[in-house]
């Protein structure tokens, strides 16, 4: 009779009730955060990874600039540079 009485005891019940509502929400909470997370975390990996290409293109683009200017010789900078005065000065 004791143990039956023990059972029907209001904060029995109440703590009974606590831990179910605690588990479902545990149940559903927890993997809406982590998909939440994990969508975050894959946009924000995915930006740096646009990052890093865009400086990818950047740095072969210079390296291209450089090869096509290393192609001059000194007497067509100085031919350019010479035009570019004349034309400045008209």
């Amino acid at each position: 009779m004791n143990f039956i009485q023990a059972l029907m005891n209001q904060s029995f019940i109440q703590n009974i009730v606590l831990i179910l509502v605690t588990a479902a929400l545990t149940g559903l909470l927890v993997p809406f955060i982590k998909a939440k997370v994990d969508n975050e975390y894959a946009q924000r990996q995915k930006s740096f990874e646009a990052d890093l290409d865009h400086q990818k293109k950047l740095r072969d683009y210079q390296a291209k600039l450089l090869d096509d200017l290393g192609v001059l010789t000194p007497l067509d900078w100085t031919q350019n540079v010479s035009l570019l005065v004349h034309i400045g000065q008209t």
